[in-house]
């Protein structure tokens, strides 16, 4: 296991998968910041929006995340969509 770490080290394929990663929750953050943020704009200001998205909104709070993620990777597949 450490042999097979030093090599992922030396080879630089740790360095650039870690990037790869690192960029992706960034971008992931990024759309969710800008999501939440308008949103919570929208419903914050627009009493018809906070009418008619607050009961999603509420019922998305109330499942459990490890209920939907499996959903998720099937709608959209695993990995990064955009480079399909």
């Amino acid at each position: 296991m450490v042999q097979r770490l030093g090599q992922a080290v030396l080879d630089g394929s740790l360095l650039r998968n870690l990037l790869v990663t690192l960029v992706e929750v960034l971008i992931g953050m990024a759309l969710g910041v800008l999501a939440a943020s308008s949103l919570g704009y929208l419903l914050a200001k627009s009493p018809a929006v906070e009418r008619l998205l607050s009961p999603y909104v509420v019922a998305s709070q109330a499942v459990p995340i490890v209920a939907i993620a499996p959903l998720l990777v099937i709608w959209f597949g695993p990995g990064c969509f955009p480079r399909c």
